[in-house]
């Protein structure tokens, strides 16, 4: 797993069904995939409502994002200085990608953006995108 901050997850994987929006290949814009599926979720109503992804969300694999990990990444500035709380992080996109990374490396990719929602349900112009291949 490797997790970012900031950014567009789009623009990668020429080739086998990858590719993002703005891509270019030799100049011309990279084609996507018929395997690109992206999901937007609608906003919470409160960072308490349920149903929403969370880092602490564990599948097979473990957590999504565990404290440690986020705790390890670097801060960046936001405003306000509480963007990025990790009890606060939600899941609002996902994308799964047949052919994720550069086409020499082809891996099923899952990806995963979370942005901290606050008690009113809006959320912060902060985001992390988390990387996930099989």
């Amino acid at each position: 797993m490797a997790a970012g901050s900031g950014g567009d997850a789009g623009g990668s994987g020429a080739g086998q069904g990858g590719g993002g929006a703005g891509g270019t290949a030799g100049g011309g814009p990279i084609p996507l995939g018929l395997n690109d599926v992206s999901v937007l979720y609608p906003l919470p109503s409160s960072s308490l409502d349920e149903g929403y992804l969370r880092p602490k969300t564990a599948g097979a694999r473990g957590e999504l994002l565990p404290q440690e990990v986020f705790d390890a990444m670097p801060t960046f500035p936001v405003t306000p200085a509480d963007g990025l709380v990790y009890s606060r992080m939600r899941v609002v996109a996902l994308r799964f990608d047949g052919c994720g990374g550069l086409p020499e490396v082809c891996a099923p990719e899952i990806r995963a953006v979370m942005q901290p929602i606050d008690n009113d349900g809006s959320a912060r112009d902060s985001a992390l995108h988390l990387f996930y291949r099989g």
